[in-house]
C-alpha cells in the first residue's frame, strides 16, 4: 500500500508541524514572568485589559494588530497576570494593580510602564 506522503518533506512543511511554545507549570515563577513578558505582542494585550475591561478573544485580537491572542494567552494566564472572568472574557487578575493615569502596571515583583502605541 503506497502513502502520497513525502518521505522528504520541505522545511517550511517540517517547520509548521513543530509545536509552539506553552508556559509550562514546571517553570519557576520567574521564568512564567519572563515568558509572559517575551513579546510585544502579549505587552500589547495586557496595556488593552489595563483599560479595565474584560475583553473577549475576538475584540482583542480586532485591537492587536499582527497578534495571535489565543496562542498569547496561555502564557499571560500562566504567569498569573490575567484569567478568564466569564465564559469567553478575559481580563487582568486581581493581583494586577493598574495606576491608569501614570500608566503603570504593577505586576507584583515587577512595575510596568505602558507607553501609548505608535500607529
Amino acid at each position: 500500500m503506497e502513502t502520497n506522503e513525502n518521505p522528504n518533506p520541505t522545511p517550511a512543511a517540517a517547520q509548521a508541524r513543530k509545536k509552539k511554545p506553552r508556559a509550562s507549570r514546571n517553570q519557576s515563577e520567574e521564568g512564567r514572568m519572563a515568558t509572559g513578558l517575551s513579546s510585544c505582542v502579549r505587552w500589547q494585550i495586557l496595556r488593552e485589559l489595563a483599560k479595565g475591561q474584560a475583553l473577549p478573544i475576538a475584540e482583542l485580537d480586532h485591537r492587536i494588530k499582527g497578534g495571535n491572542t489565543i496562542y498569547h494567552m496561555p502564557m499571560l494566564i500562566a504567569a498569573g497576570w490575567v484569567e478568564k472572568k466569564f465564559r469567553i472574557l478575559y481580563g487582568l487578575t486581581e493581583n494586577v494593580r493598574v495606576d491608569a493615569a501614570a500608566g503603570l502596571l504593577d505586576l507584583g515583583p515587577l512595575l510596568l510602564k505602558l507607553t501609548p502605541t505608535v500607529k
